[in-house]
Formats: structure tokens, sequence, C-alpha cells
């Protein structure tokens, strides 16, 4: 059985992003962004500052 410490290291190596490339800015900026989707389609009451919708995320991430 593993430990939490353990699942919490596990965890933060599948975050990174894959050696010789660095994450960029518009990774963190995508990755807020679904956050914000993530609020906007499930915690409507809490609201969100500014609208995301997929087609913004898409572009985005797109090459």
């Amino acid at each position: 059985m593993q430990s939490c410490d353990q699942r919490a290291d596990r965890a933060k190596q599948a975050r990174r992003a894959p050696d010789g490339r660095p994450p960029g800015q518009h990774l963190g900026q995508a990755r807020r962004m679904l956050e914000k989707y993530r609020v906007q389609l499930w915690a409507q009451q809490l609201g969100t500052a500014q609208t995301v919708s997929d087609a913004r995320i898409r572009k985005m991430l797109s090459p």
C-alpha cells in the first residue's frame, strides 16, 4: 500500500512536462482557463471574472 507522500510524488511527476521541454506560459494560462471553465460549468453561483469557452481553450492550445 502506498503512503500519501508516495502518491503525491507520483502525481507531481505526472504533471511535469517531458524532459527538455519546459512548460510555456500559454500552458499555465490554459490551465487557469480550464479551472475557470470548470467553475462556469459546475459552480455557476460562484461566477468568474472572465468568460471562458472550450473554443478559447482549444485556440490557446493549438500550435
